[in-house]
């Protein structure tokens, strides 16, 4: 570097756009961890270590799939109002291939609908009760979409998902202290109430579809 005199510039150079994100994905957890000052030590199962790997690989230019493999239907109790809500979670299975063509490693069992918000505490002082620091505590579960049809329906069609019936779904109760395997119309159109009776019974949803069956060739 040739120098030609004078005071150093603070001053820093323009730097060129970042490459545009091909889509949003749910990284909430992983940006917890690091909006909390926890980001040298995040737990495998929630550093997106493959999703971030995906999204500055893959491009556009090339077919990109997201594929719905499994979609979860449960009522919860809100962290924030304590009272119960129906939501939906759904797995996703992702490929691509990168500017070049070339198939990129795809990411398998991508959830989206949940995430878990980092909470800290502080650490004080004995003698000065005075706040030194914070550590971790139990996180929060966040769930951020509501169970409705048109929901299940929109995001299907918005998918990479062949047909609804390749779909696992399942069907939680509160807490996920028992769980069904439901076929398409029943996860869509059942009441929770119903949902809820099915679960209590032997055979859930699958003796439920052949009592239906049944009654409709009476």
């Amino acid at each position: 570097m040739v120098n030609r005199g004078g005071r150093l510039s603070t001053k820093k150079p323009e730097q060129p756009a970042g490459r545009k994100q091909v889509f949003e994905y749910n990284d909430r957890t992983y940006k917890s961890f690091i909006q909390q000052g926890l980001g040298d030590d995040i737990p495998k199962e929630h550093n997106d270590r493959h999703e971030r790997r995906f999204i500055a690989t893959v491009s556009d230019k090339y077919p990109i799939t997201r594929k719905i493999t499994t979609m979860v239907r449960q009522r919860i109790l809100d962290a924030d109002t304590h009272r119960l809500r129906e939501v939906l979670t759904y797995m996703e299975d992702w490929e691509g291939f990168d500017f070049m063509g070339k198939e990129i490693p795809a990411v398998r069992s991508h959830w989206e609908g949940i995430w878990y918000e980092q909470n800290l505490e502080p650490i004080t002082d004995h003698d000065s009760n005075m706040v030194t620091g914070y550590r971790s505590i139990a996180p929060t579960t966040r769930y951020y979409i509501d169970f409705k049809p048109k929901t299940v329906q929109e995001l299907i069609e918005k998918s990479s998902t062949p047909d609804p019936e390749l779909i696992k779904y399942i069907v939680q109760s509160i807490g996920g202290e028992r769980t069904g395997y439901a076929n398409y119309d029943q996860f869509v159109n059942l009441t929770w109430q119903q949902c809820a009776d099915i679960l209590l019974t032997t055979g859930g949803f699958e003796s439920a579809h052949i009592r239906e069956i049944v009654q409709h060739t009476k």
